[in-house]
């Protein structure tokens, strides 16, 4: 969930951002699992423990991404074009070799 944003921070080079949510899902995870441990869970607490910093890391990095980055409707015909031609040229080298292929087994 917070996948895309954690790579939109790395390309915009927040490594400061990035490591005090780190920082954040550690400390939580981290008291979550001594909590549970206290609690007589055992070595369940360490599952729990790394389950709860991935839900922590990935929700932090959501709220806050969906805060910095809103999705628009970006279209742009030029690059379209591109990726047809692209598309295009990629379609007719599999065809023509499905024919190749279709032709010399007769």
């Amino acid at each position: 969930m917070g996948q895309q944003f954690q790579a939109l921070f790395e390309r915009g080079l927040r490594f400061k951002r990035l490591a005090a949510i780190e920082a954040g899902a550690i400390v939580s995870s981290s008291v979550a699992g001594i909590v549970l441990a206290l609690m007589g869970f055992g070595v369940w607490s360490l599952v729990w423990a790394t389950i709860a910093n991935t839900v922590v890391k990935a929700g932090v990095l959501a709220i806050i991404g969906w805060n910095t980055w809103r999705p628009m409707l970006h279209f742009v015909p030029r690059e379209c074009r591109r990726f047809c031609a692209s598309a295009s040229t990629r379609w007719a080298s599999a065809r023509s070799t499905w024919w190749a292929s279709t032709l010399t087994s007769w």
